[in-house]
């Protein structure tokens, strides 16, 4: 194809065109095609090369504003935006690969901007909670995080226990999280301390945690404490509660279960899936994520196309 010049000089506001070849009529086969707008604003000039379907914008001073070029950059085209000065640009690479497709200055996107990105909420106290016994369930701390779409919270509870122990009585206690009043059967991590211990008292620090798929929405989220034992008092200190909202799961998550086992009933594991099997099975779930993801983005993008259509009729 012909190498054809397409250069535009463009005044803003009320403008007038004069069409020209190399200063003669327009031919049919074109080396140079100008067009010139004149009228109020700043001067731009716009070059278009029609066979390699690049173009840019300069300003009066040739300094660069808006580049376009086509498939004969890299095989993929390349979007480029500057400023004024030329420090901060925004590229889009259609032949990149990566992070390195898409070019933003660092302070462009703020979390506002953001429909589902992963976010926090935490509870904390300097106070202390003593279990009441009777197997009743006693809230340690309690927080209430707000997921914006579906995705999974990941949830750690902590804090100081100090027992006091009864020579002779066994000491029992557990220690779990809870999602809007669910329980996992994982979420019943016990202390204890057994009959021969001296009476005294004993501290041991305590953590449980857990990852919990959620929808859209209010969540209450707990840590609580529970004795099991009718000797002994458990008091908690320094406690605190993180909950992080995560929106994606970039392999297999496993799924939280409430069917309670009592931990001397639990079937003992006789073998361990190999590395290659977890692998191929979180590699296999990922990719069916971003099947999905390409799925809903043509989705909407077959939306737009049909109100394009409507309103182009």
């Amino acid at each position: 194809m012909k190498r054809i010049l397409f250069a535009a000089f463009l005044l803003v506001g009320t403008a007038s065109a004069q069409w020209t070849e190399g200063g003669a009529r327009i031919g049919e086969h074109l080396d140079t095609l100008a067009v010139t707008f004149q009228g109020m604003g700043t001067l731009f000039n716009l070059q278009t090369f029609i066979d390699a379907a690049d173009m840019y914008v300069t300003d009066t001073l040739g300094n660069t504003r808006f580049s376009v070029w086509g498939y004969g950059y890299g095989g993929g085209g390349q979007l480029n935006l500057y400023n004024a000065s030329g420090t901060r640009t925004i590229i889009l690479r259609g032949d990149g690969m990566g992070d390195g497709s898409v070019i933003l200055p660092q302070d462009a996107i703020h979390s506002s901007e953001i429909f589902n990105e992963a976010g926090v909420a935490s509870a904390r106290s300097n106070s202390s909670v003593t279990l009441t016994g009777s197997f009743a369930y006693d809230t340690i701390l309690v927080q209430t995080i707000v997921a914006p779409d579906s995705g999974y919270l990941l949830i750690l509870g902590s804090g100081q226990v100090t027992l006091s122990h009864i020579n002779g009585s066994s000491s029992l206690a557990n220690f779990g999280l809870m999602v809007d009043g669910t329980i996992p059967n994982t979420q019943d991590v016990a202390l204890s301390v057994g009959p021969a211990a001296p009476t005294t008292s004993y501290r041991f620090p305590i953590t449980v945690q857990m990852i919990y798929p959620v929808g859209p929405g209010s969540h209450d989220v707990a840590f609580w404490g529970q004795q099991t034992s009718t000797s002994g008092t458990f008091t908690v200190f320094d406690m605190q509660l993180s909950v992080v909202y995560l929106p994606t799961a970039y392999g297999t998550v496993a799924k939280a279960s409430t069917t309670n086992m009592p931990d001397d009933q639990a079937p003992v594991r006789t073998s361990t899936p190999s590395i290659q099997q977890i692998r191929s099975k979180s590699e296999a779930a990922n990719q069916a994520r971003i099947q999905a993801e390409l799925a809903r983005i043509r989705a909407q993008l077959k939306q737009l196309e049909d109100e394009l259509h409507r309103t182009q009729k």
